[in-house]
């Protein structure tokens, strides 16, 4: 069970089609979206999505970057968004038709920069200690360009930035965002279930007595 928000007038966005990721200097936890909506006759406008830099590491002399390429049910600041399910879609087509890398949108593919990882998280995690929700659509990138790797470790490349083609919606709808008070039904339950074992050890009472405070409960 969860907690949750409501965000009015959002603009979905489908069939995204993503030709590069760059590598840019927005601030990390930027994550406006760029929407061009002055469509051509396919319906397709061009757009850009910044996401952020979650950890870098090294192992030996090989340099990796991970980070969020798009998150799923996040209003940006245009109040736009994407269901997890377009952004497995999004992800999936790029693997298949886009995987170039490039710096601050050049649109120059740097061959040094690799895609060596592409996934969509399946439950809540923590990655290089900051909060990923699941169906966030995830990269890891090898980074062999010693002046890109020096870039991001001094912060001159905070995040990273999808950009392609995508249709919109044309009408606003509502949707849901959790906070981060969720609380799921197993936690509830086990709320519950110490809340009504300390009061059965207080009070001596058996369990017959309080027991019957489970029936009627749906979770």
């Amino acid at each position: 069970m969860s907690i949750q928000k409501r965000v009015r007038k959002s603009i979905e966005i489908f069939d995204a089609k993503i030709s590069f990721i760059s590598l840019v200097d927005h601030p990390a936890n930027r994550r406006k979206f760029l929407l061009i909506k002055n469509a051509g006759s396919d319906g397709n406008a061009s757009f850009e999505a910044h996401g952020r830099i979650l950890k870098s590491e090294s192992k030996k002399d090989i340099h990796f970057v991970t980070g969020i390429a798009y998150e799923p049910l996040v209003a940006d600041t245009d109040d736009n968004f994407m269901t997890a399910e377009e952004i497995e879609k999004m992800a999936h087509w790029f693997m298949k038709n886009g995987r170039m890398v490039d710096e601050q949108h050049s649109f120059d593919p740097n061959t040094r920069c690799a895609i060596v990882e592409s996934w969509i998280a399946d439950s809540d995690t923590t990655i290089g200690g900051q909060k990923v929700t699941k169906g966030t659509w995830l990269i890891k990138i090898e980074v062999s360009d010693s002046n890109i790797w020096k870039k991001i470790q001094n912060g001159e490349l905070a995040g990273l930035s999808i950009g392609g083609l995508a249709r919109y919606g044309t009408e606003d709808v509502e949707i849901q965002e959790p906070t981060e008070t969720a609380v799921t039904r197993s936690e509830l339950m086990k709320m519950i279930d110490e809340a009504l074992s300390a009061y059965r050890v207080e009070k001596g009472n058996d369990k017959d007595e309080w027991s019957h405070l489970w029936d009627g409960m749906i979770l």
